[in-house]
């Protein structure tokens, strides 16, 4: 992803540097616009950016949790996303998108973690 978004941001600053007037390109107002384009985009890579952190980075607490042994349950787990969805909830002031984008990934992580171990349970329970 992170590749894809370089690109773009690249190809859009290509796009920038071949419409420059003073090289025989388009108007100001083109030149203005690609720049507008490459600020846009930059806007977004970072919530994208942090998404992807906060979610991988809960994967990866659960999964390493899980291989530890005994000492982490689906119980703790629950425990665990329960606590962030009281964390929502509060809805501080001044809490600041970051922060949301945080408990937002956060809480998709756990939530998809407990239906994946949800699965497991049932499937050895099955056998």
């Amino acid at each position: 992803m992170e590749n894809i978004l370089v690109w773009e941001k690249e190809s859009l600053k290509n796009k920038t540097q071949k419409t420059n007037p003073h090289a025989g390109g388009h108007s100001d107002k083109q030149q203005t616009t690609n720049n507008n384009n490459i600020k846009k985009m930059e806007e977004t890579q970072w919530r994208e950016l942090a998404y992807k952190k906060a979610f991988d980075g809960m994967i990866r607490y659960i999964q390493v949790h899980r291989e530890a042994g005994k000492g982490f349950s689906i119980q703790d787990l629950e425990a665990m996303l329960q606590t962030e969805y009281d964390r929502d909830g509060l809805a501080w002031d001044g809490r600041g998108e970051v922060v949301e984008i945080g408990i937002s990934a956060r809480i998709a992580a756990m939530e998809q973690e407990l239906v994946n171990w949800r699965k497991e349970l049932n499937a050895e329970q099955a056998k």
